[in-house]
């Protein structure tokens, strides 16, 4: 136990300052907040906000929520873990975790249902590397269960082929939409159609200002949350991100007899989701074509993905034609590590000077503080996890803008932060 303390006293000292914040004294403690962007990022932040007293403005350029990346008819609470102890499969394991009692309550409701996610081994080595990610994550067995051949038909409802498989049964899946609309349902939180082309901050005031195309000022705020996933690339104080639009495109599946069977979630090559209005969701293509029109090759790639994890699988979609199938495509907003970005957003020409050294040493140990814009916040770069990123995400964000403890770990934490693109690109000579 002492070595194990030591060991984390040696960790806590080894982290570097520049997550933390050079000019506190131009903190904002009014209690409005005015949020970009009315998806799944910018909904649970209101959310976590409204909860703690903050008033929330949403600004959105459609009059529902979750109306881009964020508007499946059907989404699943997705793990993405690994055998290797590196900060994503932590941080995705906290957020699934996370995620499975934040929704529990919609769960009761009647929205989606938490039936459980299955992820199938893709290849014999798989198969092995599913046990040890058990052996790793497994410690609440009643979290990660790690099941035969029998229970994966008992929970199933299929007769996979599969030898084991790792099963979730506290996750499942949700329609995004509704779930938007239910947290704004809080009476501190009020969402307004309008597009946002330009932020500009007012050091006098301490405040930002909002224009719209024709630089008319749209609203005043003293904090400001960037929720709006690719288009934080439209401001220049965000352009600095290395966030990619990646087109996603879900495919609908009509039910027949044998698939309605189906009762959890299942995952290896892309998801499959249990029926419901009369078809199974499947997906997700990913690519970097503008076109937001249905494509048929991406129904085609959805089918290949979904029947290549079993034969079972292969059989239930092999009679469907991918040129008559129907789906939604949008565009999703991903990062170089595949981790959300979540924190205060860095001055990046005063940080680029402040850690000018990394590009001569790039394992200096340098002690100056960073420098972040005055109460400017982003949550963006959820990938296709928006489901399981989002909340937790959210909940860090309310605890830096009211100053309470965060609710994860100080090195996990950087491995979100928005500044950490600025240290390596410096480490790398790329700045």
């Amino acid at each position: 136990m002492r070595k194990k303390n030591q060991l984390c006293q040696k960790s806590q000292k080894s982290l570097p300052n520049w997550h933390l914040n050079s000019e506190p004294h131009k903190v904002s403690f009014k209690k409005d907040v005015t949020i970009l962007g009315a998806g799944l990022a910018g909904c649970t932040t209101a959310s976590a906000l409204a909860n703690i007293g903050y008033n929330v403005t949403i600004i959105d350029r459609h009059e529902r929520p979750a109306q881009g990346g964020s508007g499946n008819r059907q989404a699943v609470i997705y793990p993405r873990l690994s055998r290797h102890i590196t900060p994503l499969p932590q941080i995705n394991f906290k957020a699934i975790v996370n995620a499975s009692s934040f929704y529990e309550s919609f769960w009761r409701s009647g929205l989606g249902e938490q039936c459980g996610v299955m992820i199938l081994p893709t290849s014999t080595h798989n198969a092995q590397t599913q046990r040890t990610i058990f052996q790793t994550f497994g410690q609440n067995k009643s979290f990660l269960k790690l099941i035969n051949k029998q229970d994966i038909k008992k929970v199933s409802g299929l007769a996979l082929s599969s030898p084991n498989a790792l099963y979730f049964p506290s996750l499942g899946w949700l329609p995004p939409v509704a779930v938007c609309e239910r947290l704004l349902e809080h009476p501190n939180i009020s969402l307004k159609k309008a597009v946002v082309q330009r932020i500009k901050y007012r050091p006098k005031l301490n405040t930002w200002s909002l224009f719209d195309l024709s630089e008319n000022q749209l609203a005043e705020t003293p904090i400001l949350v960037l929720a709006n996933a690719f288009e934080c690339l439209n401001f220049t104080q965000t352009q600095f991100l290395p966030v990619k639009k990646v087109r996603g495109q879900v495919t609908d599946i009509p039910s027949t007899i044998a698939s309605i069977k189906l009762r959890t979630v299942i995952c290896g090559r892309g998801y499959f989701t249990p029926s419901i209005s009369g078809a199974h969701s499947c997906g997700a293509s990913y690519s970097t074509s503008e076109d937001q029109a249905l494509c048929t090759s991406d129904h085609k790639t959805n089918l290949e993905k979904l029947s290549s994890n079993d034969p079972l699988l292969r059989e239930l979609t092999k009679r469907f034609s991918s040129a008559k199938l129907d789906g939604r495509a949008d565009f999703r907003c991903t990062t170089p590590d595949y981790l959300p970005i979540a924190g205060a957003v860095p001055n990046l020409k005063v940080m680029r000077e402040a850690f000018a050294g990394l590009r001569e040493d790039a394992k200096s140990q340098i002690a100056t503080y960073g420098t972040y814009l005055p109460n400017l916040y982003i949550h963006c770069g959820l990938g296709s996890r928006g489901l399981s990123y989002a909340p937790l995400c959210a909940q860090i964000l309310a605890a830096e803008i009211a100053r309470q403890p965060s609710p994860l770990e100080q090195d996990l934490l950087l491995a979100m932060h928005p500044a950490r693109f600025i240290i390596r690109a410096l480490k790398k000579k790329q700045l």
